[in-house]
C-alpha cells in the first residue's frame, strides 16, 4: 500500500457515496484493529494484512484532502470536519492544491442548495400570491449562504487564486444572495483583467487568463439576478462590466496605434443613471469587439461588454422586481441587437459556391438569434402590465415590429391585450390583434418559423393569440369587441366555426368543443345573429342544439366546464332569460327552444329600434347645440318642472 493506491481507494468509495469507509479507511492506516473489521465486513478488504508488522504507512496531506473532498462532494460534512480534526491532530495542514478542491466543493454545495430554496420559495409563491410582488422570488438563503461564506473563508488562505477559482466564489456569493461579496470579487477580476493588458502591451503577446473567464462569468452572474428579480446588483454588475468594456477599449485602440486623445472616452455615465432615466440614452450601445484588435482577438471568443443576452437577463431582473421604468430605459439599449436578426439582412438563395463566398447570414441563423432574444419583449410587456403601463406597452410592441420586422411573442401580444382590456379599450385591442396577425410570419427553408405552432392541440399563433384576446375582453365585460374578434377570426379560420354542418338545414347545430368559455360565449352570440340575419323571415323555426361537450379534455376529468357555464350564460347574460335543457340520450349537448330564441332576438330589434326613433325624435328641428342640450334633459326628468313650461312657451312664441 502506497499513497497512490489509497488515493485510489478513497476516490472508488467517493464515487458510490460510502464516506464513513473513507474515514474508517483513515483510521486503519493508524492501527486501529475495529475500522478494519468495518472494511472487512462491508468489502471484504483486509488492510492491515497488506501492512507490513511494526509498521505504520504514512498518511500524506494529500490522502486527507482527497478524503475531504469526497465527502463534500456527497454533503458529507460531519465526515469532512472529522477528517479535517484527524488531520490538524497528526499536525498537518492543507497545501494551496487541496485547499482549491475543496473551495470548489463547497462552492458547488452553495449552488446545489441554492436551487432547492428557490424551489421551496417558488412553491410558497404558488400557495400564497401575498409571499412576493410583481414576481420577485425571495427564498431563505440558509444552508446555500453558509456554504458561500464557508468558500470565502478559505479563499483568503489561497495566496494566488486563478480566475478558474475566482469566478465559481463569485457564483456562489451570487447564488447564496451574497452581492456585495460577489461584486467586489468581480472588481478584483476586472483589475486582474485591465493589469494584464498593462504588463503584455510591451511584449504585444497577450495571456488573457482573465479575460478569457469573464465573459461566462458575466452571463452568470446576470443570470443569478434574473432568476430572483434582483435588478439591483444587475445594474451594478452592469456598470462594472461597462466601465471594463471602455477601459479594453481605450487599451484596443491604443495598441492600434491611435493617440491617446483619440481614445478618450468624455463623461462616462454609469448605466445605472441611464436606466433609471435619469439621463437620455444613447442612440446606439457600443459593444467591445474585437475582431480587428490583433492578439487581443485570438485571446477572447466574445464581447466583453454587454451582449444582446445581457440585455435581455436585465429586462428580465426589471421586470420580475417590478421596476417598469428600468424596462423603458433597457429597450433603446437591446435596439440594435434587435435589428440584427431583421430578416431583410438575411442572404438571397444563392448556389453552393456563391453562398459560401457571401458574408451574409442566413435565414435560420438570424432566427435562431431573434428566438434567444424575443423574450426580452414579453419580460417588458408583462412589467408594463403589472404596473399598468398600457400606452409603454403598446410603444414596445410597435417599435419591436419596427425593429424585427417580426411577429412579437404571443405572450407579449396578449399581456398588452390584458391591459388595454382592463382600461376598457376594447376598440384598441382589436387594432393591436389585426395589426400582429397581418405581419406575415417568417419560416425558413427547414421549415422553422418564429412563433412555433403546438401540434398536440394545433394551438398555432394566430388562434392563441386571437383566444387570450377574446377571453381578456369578456373578463372585462366588453362583449361587443369580444364578438367583433371571434368574427374577424373565424373567418380568418384561425378560430373554429360553431355551426356545425348538418343534413337538416332547417335545425341549427353548435358545436363548442374546444373552446374557452369566453370564446364559447362569443360564439354563440355571433352564431345566432348570422343565422337569423341569413333567413328570409328572421326567425328560427326549429329548436337549437348546442354541443359542450362531457368534459374529458377539461381541467378535472369528466367534470365539463361549458356546460354549466353555457347554461349560466344563456340564463343571466340574455335577456329575455333562455332556457336548456339536456339533449336525450347525450349529456354533452343541450336543446334551446326555438320560441326563447326568437323572443331573445324581437328584443333585440326592438330595443335597437327604440335606440334609433329616441336619437331621430330628439334631433328633429334641432339646430343649435343649446337646444339640444335643454332637450336631452327634457328626455331625462320624468316631469317637467313649472320654470321648464314657462320657458317653453316662450320659445314657442318667439
Amino acid at each position: 500500500i502506497n499513497t497512490e493506491s489509497i488515493k485510489y481507494v478513497i476516490q472508488a468509495l467517493g464515487n458510490i457515496g460510502d464516506c464513513e469507509a473513507i474515514l474508517a479507511l483513515l483510521i486503519c492506516l493508524r492501527g486501529q484493529s475495529f475500522a478494519n473489521d468495518i472494511l472487512k465486513e462491508r468489502y471484504s478488504v483486509d488492510i492491515l494484512e497488506s501492512i507490513p508488522k511494526n509498521s505504520t504507512p504514512v498518511i500524506e496531506e494529500e490522502i486527507y484532502s482527497t478524503a475531504i473532498t469526497a465527502c463534500l462532494r456527497h454533503d458529507e460534512l460531519g465526515m469532512a470536519d472529522q477528517i479535517l480534526l484527524s488531520m490538524k491532530k497528526n499536525g498537518l495542514t492543507l497545501n494551496q492544491r487541496s485547499l482549491k478542491g475543496i473551495i470548489s466543493e463547497y462552492c458547488r454545495m452553495a449552488m446545489s442548495f441554492s436551487k432547492e430554496e428557490f424551489k421551496i420559495a417558488r412553491a410558497a409563491k404558488r400557495l400564497d400570491s401575498g409571499v412576493s410582488l410583481y414576481g420577485i422570488v425571495e427564498p431563505c438563503y440558509i444552508t446555500s449562504r453558509a456554504r458561500a461564506k464557508a468558500a470565502l473563508a478559505m479563499l483568503k488562505a489561497v495566496e494566488v487564486p486563478s480566475p478558474g477559482l475566482l469566478s465559481p466564489v463569485a457564483k456562489a456569493c451570487c447564488a447564496a444572495g451574497l452581492w456585495q461579496e460577489a461584486r467586489s470579487i468581480l472588481r478584483r477580476m476586472h483589475r486582474a483583467a485591465i493589469r494584464e493588458l498593462r504588463q503584455d502591451s510591451t511584449t504585444g503577446m497577450i495571456q488573457g487568463k482573465f479575460l478569457s473567464e469573464l465573459p461566462r462569468l458575466h452571463r452568470s452572474l446576470m443570470k443569478f439576478c434574473a432568476k430572483g428579480g434582483n435588478i439591483t446588483p444587475a445594474l451594478n454588475f452592469a456598470d462594472d462590466i461597462q466601465f471594463l468594456a471602455s477601459r479594453i477599449r481605450q487599451h484596443a485602440k491604443l495598441f492600434r496605434g491611435l493617440s491617446k486623445n483619440e481614445e478618450l472616452e468624455s463623461g462616462w455615465i454609469t448605466l445605472s443613471s441611464r436606466l433609471l432615466m435619469d439621463t437620455p440614452t444613447p442612440e446606439n450601445a457600443p459593444e467591445t469587439d474585437f475582431s480587428d484588435g490583433g492578439a487581443l482577438s485570438t485571446v477572447i471568443d466574445r464581447p466583453i461588454g454587454l451582449t444582446g443576452q445581457d440585455w435581455k437577463l436585465i429586462l428580465i431582473a426589471a421586470s420580475r422586481g417590478g421596476h417598469w421604468k428600468v424596462c423603458v430605459g433597457t429597450l433603446p439599449f437591446i435596439r440594435p441587437y434587435v435589428k440584427e436578426t431583421h430578416p431583410k439582412y438575411a442572404r438571397e438563395s444563392l448556389n453552393l459556391s456563391d453562398r459560401r463566398s457571401s458574408s451574409r447570414p442566413s435565414l435560420e441563423r438570424l432566427s435562431r438569434k431573434y428566438n434567444r432574444i424575443a423574450r426580452a419583449l414579453t419580460a417588458a410587456v408583462l412589467c408594463f402590465e403589472s404596473r399598468s403601463q398600457y400606452a409603454w406597452a403598446i410603444r414596445a410592441i410597435d417599435d419591436w415590429i419596427e425593429w424585427s420586422g417580426r411577429r412579437p411573442r404571443k405572450e407579449a401580444v396578449t399581456s398588452a391585450c390584458r391591459i388595454l382590456a382592463k382600461r376598457y379599450r376594447g376598440q384598441e385591442v382589436i387594432n393591436l390583434v389585426t395589426k400582429v396577425i397581418n405581419i406575415p410570419s417568417v419560416e425558413t427553408t427547414t421549415g422553422e418559423c418564429d412563433n412555433p405552432t403546438d401540434e398536440a392541440t394545433n394551438y398555432t399563433y394566430e388562434k392563441a393569440v386571437y383566444t387570450e384576446s377574446i377571453n381578456a375582453l369578456h373578463k372585462s365585460g366588453l362583449y361587443e369587441e369580444a364578438d367583433q374578434l371571434y368574427a374577424q377570426g373565424a373567418a380568418a379560420g384561425h378560430l373554429p366555426w360553431a355551426i356545425m354542418q348538418s343534413e337538416d338545414d332547417s335545425q341549427l347545430k353548435l358545436d363548442l368543443h374546444g373552446m374557452s368559455a369566453a370564446v364559447a360565449h362569443s360564439a354563440v352570440r355571433v352564431s345566432l345573429q348570422k343565422e337569423t340575419m341569413n333567413g328570409e323571415q328572421n326567425e328560427l323555426g326549429s329548436d337549437v342544439i348546442i354541443v359542450t361537450g362531457r368534459g374529458r379534455r377539461s381541467g378535472e376529468r369528466f367534470r365539463p366546464i361549458l356546460r354549466p357555464e353555457v347554461q349560466r350564460m344563456l340564463t343571466e347574460e340574455f335577456y329575455p332569460p333562455i332556457s336548456t335543457s339536456s339533449l336525450p340520450g347525450n349529456m354533452g349537448a343541450l336543446i334551446v327552444p326555438k320560441q326563447d330564441i326568437n323572443a331573445w332576438l324581437n328584443h333585440q330589434r326592438q330595443q335597437k329600434g327604440e335606440r334609433i326613433l329616441i336619437v331621430a325624435d330628439i334631433l328633429r328641428d334641432l339646430t343649435t347645440g343649446s337646444r339640444l342640450e335643454r332637450a336631452l334633459r327634457k328626455r331625462i326628468t320624468k316631469a317637467p318642472t313649472s320654470a321648464d313650461n314657462q320657458q317653453n312657451v316662450a320659445e314657442n312664441s318667439e
